[in-house]
């Protein structure tokens, strides 16, 4: 069976987007019906800017197929292969109901995910962030990338012209 990959932390409005609501929201401008679809879906993304997210791809059985660098899970120590057997008090049987079940909690909530690696059982505690708060920290991470990047290629210039000046000044000398 080809394995899925899913985030935790979807945006409902993802989610939304094909369902019936979405159908309705796609009628005639003016429409009660379609605006009330329109309104709802708005809210949807509003309210899913302050859901909580891991940062986590999973495949199937639950399974960790990718850890988002910097996400909550990151920073827990989960890995790419551990598999998530329970959230709280709740056994996770599959991933659509852990995708379900996380998508209940908002930004800045504990949860105690129960996970085996390599044969072993562990419980991670980890608070859940806003998908926006770590978008800002790894734009951040990048920028400041970007500049020590900047300044190295500013120093190998410098250190370039000055050997073509010297070039330069012994080609003239001859």
């Amino acid at each position: 069976m080809k394995a899925r990959s899913l985030a935790l932390g979807v945006a409902l409005s993802t989610l939304a987007a094909t369902s019936p609501l979405a159908q309705i929201a796609a009628g005639a401008e003016g429409d009660p019906l379609t605006d009330a679809a329109r309104f709802l879906l708005g809210e949807l993304d509003a309210q899913a800017g302050e859901r909580g997210y891991l940062g986590v791809h999973l495949g199937d059985g639950a399974s960790i197929a990718e850890v988002v660098p910097n996400s909550p899970a990151a920073e827990a120590g989960l890995e790419v292969g551990d598999r998530i057997l329970a959230v709280g008090d709740r056994r996770v049987s599959g991933t659509d109901e852990l995708l379900r079940w996380m998508a209940s909690f908002d930004a800045g909530t504990e949860v105690r995910l129960l996970v085996e690696r390599a044969g072993w059982r562990r419980t991670f505690a980890i608070e859940l962030k806003r998908r926006s708060e770590l978008e800002v920290r790894a734009d951040a991470d990048g920028l400041r990338a970007l500049r020590a990047e900047i300044e190295r290629l500013r120093a190998e210039l410098a250190e370039l012209e000055a050997k073509l000046r010297e070039a330069q000044q012994g080609a003239g000398a001859k």
